[in-house]
């Protein structure tokens, strides 16, 4: 990260993404971004891509806006980028059939669990918002239960708790391996949206 760049790493959820930027508001923050991974919602995004948001809906159908002029200073150095709407929800979206309907009802290129609350937080204490979300399990697949089971509500692994849903339901290998192809994607990319943006992250 740049000189003076402030950084939280909130966890999953809303309320923990709320708790982040009002941290960072406090440390003095002039500017709010969430950034992270995100699901595909529009089929055409594959894992790695990065979505830039013009808008963040939100779980109860609120819509945010995003800072124009920081998007336009985003979108300018990073190529590539996928404008458009971002859906931030309560819970986690796992069945391929569900990502198609909100697809279809809200035309969100990608569903995430925190931005909403940054948003809120940013729109609050009037301060610039943006959200980057780089994309990890594409609008075709559906999540295997041991990917949302495994996971502590700070983003972590329990092994354990991984290894008995497997011994629950072996089939679950195989869409485990392809998840953790898209991860090792989509951590890559989000490394290298570090690493573009390392002089800063908005203008001046």
């Amino acid at each position: 990260m740049g000189p003076g760049t402030l950084l939280r790493v909130a966890g999953v959820g809303q309320l923990r993404a709320g708790r982040a930027a009002d941290a960072l508001a406090d440390a003095g923050a002039s500017r709010l971004v969430s950034c992270g991974f995100a699901g595909g919602l529009d089929p055409g995004l594959r894992p790695g891509e990065v979505v830039l948001a013009g808008t963040v809906i939100c779980p109860g159908g609120e819509t945010l806006p995003t800072d124009p002029g920081w998007q336009d200073w985003l979108a300018g150095r990073l190529e590539g980028v996928r404008r458009g709407a971002l859906l931030s929800v309560a819970a986690p979206v796992a069945e391929r059939a569900a990502r198609q309907r909100l697809h279809q009802a809200h035309a969100a290129l990608a569903v995430d669990m925190e931005s909403a609350a940054v948003a809120r937080v940013a729109a609050r204490r009037g301060l610039p918002f943006a959200a980057l979300r780089v994309v990890l399990d594409p609008a075709q697949m559906s999540l295997p239960d041991a990917a949302l089971s495994a996971l502590d509500p700070a983003g972590r692994l329990r092994a354990g708790r991984l290894a008995g849903s497997l011994l629950r339901s072996p089939a679950q290998v195989v869409p485990l391996l392809r998840l953790a192809l898209y991860t090792r994607h989509a951590e890559a990319a989000l490394r290298g949206l570090a690493r573009k943006l390392e002089q800063g992250w908005g203008p001046s």
